[in-house]
């Protein structure tokens, strides 16, 4: 003190602005350490965890599209969009392989997270060795076949995706963890500030004040309040501070940036918890009424929407109300429309979505305890394959929040392709009961064919039999018997005709009638009666007959023919020789 005592006014002056700026600089020095810790463990978000969730999420993404466009391949016959859709899956195997080496070349950050790379790379091999027999198979349109080898490979799936959860819990796990230390450490700079102010409070009380209040521990504290509320799962913090450009600027951003992950997975961890129980509400369903309903009624609970309905289109392409929820029919409604009428029709025609805010004239929301205009209405057209397939109307009492949207965006191409598996599910069956009605109709013409058969092989055996009746009839016979066609070609004759030719019975089937008996022309007059007439036979001598004709009906296909009655003529006793 007696130095002290000693020291002149301006020397203590001095002293006491030296030992200010000394505590100064001690003070900006140690802020600045400690700062850089916390900048640091906040930053590594920013720096690693940040590029490892989106290097994964990309993967799952392609992953996704690449089912999609499997899924598609198997249930696609058409060879030109085979060929693109196999170029579409081996885009998204490429993506997927590129994002994997990326992660390998720059985002390892320990053995743990290498382990979890591994997993991952070896869910997609099998998952790939799986899938190329189903490509195979969907290849040579063997569609059942590959259809079944699909649903055996959704185990590979599940466990692709299983794989890439682990990866990204491990990397949230990782940001949890430097998320705390940089709360650790900005509890020490926080703490140290205060010891370093509180000594340098006599000589530095304004100035000591408004850094350690005003500048760091007001934002600072501000900044780790909103990272508590992060960690423990509120989304709705406002990050301050963002708007500044020293260290307390950087860790709100480092946090804002955080906050923003962290929603983007807990919108993407709430589309897809929504997104499996549509899927599984859907695949319930065993026709359209009951596949429209439970979509409507399942989207609109989802979302908060006090009013919903669903149009499906028929096979003349009008759209009909098939499902709905909340609503109350009334007279003035229409429940069908043609592409183009109202804003159902104008968003089929448009094939785009529809949203209006606070509409006038719509139909009211009701409950049991009052009704109110809505606030929003969106009109989302169904869309396979540039077809629609229905129409979505959905309205509500506020605006859709942009994770409603997407989810809305994520729904309807599931529910356009449960429809089209619908569709085709209701033309297999009625295509089946089709061919087996057509089995039953072969079965019973095969039946009546055979009963026709059987008739037949009787009256050909009748036939047969009436027929050598006949023939030992003729052969029996004292006279001559000839049967000619309309040609003059002998069909018939017994031995007696033969006789009376001088030759034998089976010379007579070579017989030209029409030489034989010149004098005849059986196809003017078949009917006919000669009491003698010279004929030549074969052994060059010439034979009076009476000769009888007589015409024969069509039997068998032979034209008209004759039976031709053969008798020697006798001269009566005294006739001159």
């Amino acid at each position: 003190m007696k130095n002290l005592s000693n020291i002149k006014i301006s020397g203590k002056l001095y002293a006491l602005i030296l030992l200010a700026i000394l505590v100064m600089v001690g003070t900006a020095g140690i802020g600045q350490y400690q700062m850089g810790r916390v900048f640091e463990s906040a930053n590594y978000a920013t720096v690693n965890t940040v590029p490892s969730f989106n290097a994964l999420n990309k993967a799952f993404v392609s992953f996704q599209k690449l089912r999609i466009a499997l899924l598609d391949h198997v249930l696609e016959n058409e060879d030109e969009k085979l060929v693109a859709l196999d170029r579409e899956i081996q885009e998204q195997r490429q993506t997927i392989s590129k994002v994997l080496a990326y992660y390998q070349d720059k985002l390892i950050s320990d053995p743990d997270d290498q382990r979890y790379l591994n997993e991952v790379s070896t869910a997609f091999k099998t998952y790939y060795g799986g899938m190329e027999v189903t490509l195979l198979l969907s290849r040579q349109h063997k569609d059942d076949e590959a259809k079944i080898n699909f649903e055996r490979n959704s185990v590979h799936a599940s466990n692709v995706d299983a794989a890439l959860q682990r990866h990204l819990d491990f990397n949230s796990d990782l940001a949890a963890k430097n998320s705390a230390h940089a709360l650790g450490s900005l509890g020490v700079a926080f703490w140290t500030q205060i010891v370093v102010v509180a000594l340098a409070i006599v000589v530095l009380v304004s100035f000591g004040w408004v850094i350690a209040n005003r500048e760091l521990a007001q934002p600072i504290g501000a900044v780790a309040e909103n990272l508590k509320l992060l960690a423990s799962g509120r989304l709705d913090v406002t990050i301050t501070g963002v708007e500044r450009r020293d260290e307390v600027g950087d860790i709100a951003r480092a946090a804002q940036v955080f906050k923003e992950f962290v929603e983007k997975l807990d919108t993407q961890g709430w589309i897809k918890t929504h997104g499996a129980q549509f899927s599984a509400a859907l695949q319930q369903a065993d026709d359209f009424k009951a596949l429209a309903q439970q979509a409507v009624s399942t989207i609109a609970a989802a979302i908060g929407a006090g009013h919903g309905a669903l149009y499906v289109a028929d096979s003349g392409n009008r759209f009909n109300l098939l499902g709905s929820y909340g609503y109350r029919e009334r007279k003035q409604l229409n429940n069908s429309f043609n592409i183009g009428e109202g804003l159902v029709g104008q968003a089929a025609m448009e094939k785009k979505p529809i949203t209006l805010s606070a509409p006038q004239n719509y139909i009211q929301i009701s409950s049991g305890l009052g009704e109110g205009p809505p606030a929003c209405i969106s009109v989302l057209p169904i869309i396979h394959q540039d077809r629609v397939l229905a129409v979505l109307e959905v309205a509500s009492f506020q605006q859709f929040s942009p994770r409603e949207v997407a989810l809305l965006d994520a729904l309807v191409p599931a529910l356009a392709v449960s429809m089209e598996i619908m569709n085709r599910n209701q033309r297999t069956k009625e295509l089946l009961a089709s061919t087996q009605q057509q089995a039953e109709r072969m079965e019973k013409q095969a039946a009546q064919l055979e009963e026709q058969t059987v008739e037949m092989e009787a009256q050909q055996a009748e036939l047969l039999k009436t027929e050598n009746w006949f023939r030992s009839i003729i052969e029996t016979a004292q006279d001559g018997m000839l049967v000619v066609d309309a040609t003059g070609q002998v069909l018939l004759g017994n031995p007696m005709a033969a006789q009376l030719l001088g030759c034998q019975p089976a010379e007579l089937l070579d017989m030209d009638f029409s030489i034989r008996f010149a004098s005849l022309d059986l196809a003017k007059n078949p009917n006919f009666r000669l009491s003698t007439m010279s004929v030549p036979r074969n052994d060059g001598r010439s034979i009076n007959l009476e000769v009888t004709g007589t015409p024969l009906p069509d039997r068998g296909g032979r034209g008209r023919c004759v039976s031709v009655a053969l008798r020697e003529h006798v001269a009566p006793a005294g006739a001159a020789a």
